[in-house]
C-alpha cells in the first residue's frame, strides 16, 4: 500500500530529475519577468507536456524562490515527466532511492513555508503511477513495445472503476483529499486507521484537513497521535529528507501558533529541534515567534543558527536581511542579500531591498544600481515599479 505521506517524504530529486538538463530552456511567455506567467504555463502543461511543465515551474520558481504551491507543483511535474522513473520511485525502488539528493530541497521548502500545503494534484500521479504500472506490465507479457489506442482506453476505464472501490481506504482517502472531498477522506482515513495497529501517516494526514477546515484542536489530536505511533516504530527501510517526528512537531507548533498558543509553539519547535538538530525551519519560527516577544536579539540567534543550517534556501536570509534593515543594520542587511542575490539572480525583491539599504547607507552610486537592475528584473506594471523610477529620477538628479 503507497500511503500519500511515504510519497511525500521521498522528495522530488528522482532520477528523472537529475537527468533534466541542469537549467531548463526558457520558454517565452508575455512578461518573462513574470513568476505567475510561468506558473500558470506550468500548470496549462501538465499532464500534456510533464517535462514542459516542470521546466516553466523551474522559471517560475528562480523568478520567485518562496512559493509552496510552486514548489509542490513542479515536483508533481518532475515525478509525472517519465512515467518509468515513477514505477521505481512508487515501488521503492532500493536504486531509486540510492538515486534521491540527500535532501530534497525543493519540497523541503515547500513544507517549511505550509507544512499543511493542499496537494490538489496528487490524484493524476496516482493514475499515472498505475497506468504506467499496467502499461509495463502488459508490455512485458506481450514483448510489446507499444500500447494500442483500444487497449489504452480499457486500461482507463479499469482505472476508474478502481478508484471508485473501497476496498484501499487509504489510497481512496488520498485521492477524496486531492479531490477536496474531506469529509469522505477523513471518514477513509479513520477506516485504514482501524484496519492497521499503528498508522501515523493516516493520523498525519486526517490533521492536514481538520488544519485546513480550521478545526484545529482536532488537528492537534491527530498529530499528537502520529508522533506517539511514530515512536513506536522502527522504520529503518524507509528514506527521509527530514525526520518525521522532527517535521510533526513542525506541524504541532503551526497548529498552536494559529490557536495563538506560543508557549505551547516553543515547546513543540524545541522537540523537533531535539529529534532532528539540522531543523532549520524550527529556528526560522523561533525567530518570528522572539520577534512577537520584542525579543529581537533572541530573534537574530534564531535566524543566524536558520541560515548556517539551511544555507541553500534564500529564505532565511531574506528573513535575516529584513530584520537587520528593521534594526538599521544596513551592513549585515546588505551581506545577506547579496547572498540571495548570489544564490537568485533573477529574483527581483533582494535587489530592490539591496537599493534601500545602500541607499540608507548614502551610497548613491550603488543604490541607483540596484534600483535600475530591479526595473530590469521586476514584473511590468508592478506596484513598486512606480516608486522605484522616482528613486531613480531623484537619484539621477
Amino acid at each position: 500500500m503507497l500511503t500519500m505521506a511515504w510519497v511525500v517524504l521521498m522528495g522530488t530529486t528522482t532520477a528523472a530529475a537529475q537527468k533534466q538538463p541542469k537549467t531548463p530552456l526558457r520558454p517565452a511567455v508575455a512578461d518573462s519577468n513574470s513568476a505567475l506567467a510561468y506558473y500558470r504555463m506550468g500548470m496549462a502543461k501538465l499532464g500534456t507536456d510533464n517535462q514542459g511543465a516542470a521546466d516553466a515551474l523551474y522559471w517560475a520558481l528562480e523568478l520567485e524562490p518562496s512559493w509552496p504551491e510552486a514548489l509542490y507543483a513542479r515536483r508533481i511535474a518532475v515525478l509525472r515527466s517519465d512515467p518509468f522513473e515513477l514505477i521505481r520511485y512508487m515501488r521503492r525502488d532500493k536504486k531509486a532511492r540510492r538515486e534521491l539528493a540527500p535532501v530534497d530541497s525543493g519540497h523541503f521548502r515547500a513544507l517549511m513555508q505550509n507544512p499543511f500545503v493542499y496537494r490538489d494534484l496528487d490524484r493524476e500521479l496516482v493514475v499515472d503511477y498505475y497506468r504506467a504500472a499496467i502499461e509495463e506490465n502488459i508490455r512485458r507479457r506481450a514483448g510489446a513495445q507499444t500500447i494500442a489506442a483500444d487497449l489504452r482506453y480499457q486500461i482507463d476505464t479499469y482505472l476508474a472503476n478502481v478508484m471508485r472501490d473501497d476496498s484501499d481506504p487509504e489510497t481512496k482517502a488520498w485521492i477524496a483529499f486531492s479531490e477536496r472531498r474531506f469529509p469522505d477522506a477523513l471518514a477513509l482515513y479513520a477506516k485504514a486507521i482501524g484496519k492497521k495497529h499503528e498508522n501515523p501517516d493516516a493520523h498525519e494526514e486526517r490533521a492536514t484537513i481538520f488544519f485546513l477546515l480550521q478545526q484545529y484542536d482536532s488537528a492537534q489530536s491527530e498529530l499528537r497521535h502520529a508522533i506517539a505511533e511514530h515512536k513506536k516504530k522502527d522504520d529503518k527501510d524507509r528514506v527521509v529528507v527530514y525526520q518525521p517526528k522532527a517535521m510533526l512537531e513542525f506541524k504541532l507548533a503551526t497548529v498552536h501558533l494559529h490557536q495563538g498558543k506560543l508557549d505551547d509553539a516553543k515547546e513543540a519547535l524545541g522537540r523537533s529541534l531535539t529529534e532532528d538538530l539540522s531543523f532549520y525551519p524550527a529556528h526560522l519560527t523561533l525567530s518570528n515567534i522572539a520577534l512577537i516577544e520584542k525579543d529581537s536579539a533572541m530573534a537574530i540567534r534564531e535566524l543566524e543558527l536558520a541560515v548556517e543550517l539551511g544555507p541553500s534556501d534564500p529564505r532565511p536570509l531574506m528573513s535575516q536581511a529584513m530584520l537587520y534593515l528593521a534594526l538599521n543594520n544596513s551592513d549585515n542587511a546588505i551581506a545577506s542579500l547579496t547572498k540571495v542575490v548570489q544564490m537568485k539572480p533573477l529574483f527581483a525583491t533582494p535587489v530592490r531591498m539591496l537599493g534601500d539599504a545602500t541607499a540608507r547607507k548614502g551610497d548613491k552610486a550603488a543604490a541607483l544600481g540596484y534600483y535600475q537592475r530591479f526595473l530590469k528584473l521586476t514584473v511590468r506594471g508592478d506596484r513598486s515599479e512606480a516608486d522605484v523610477m522616482k528613486l531613480v529620477a531623484e537619484l539621477n538628479r
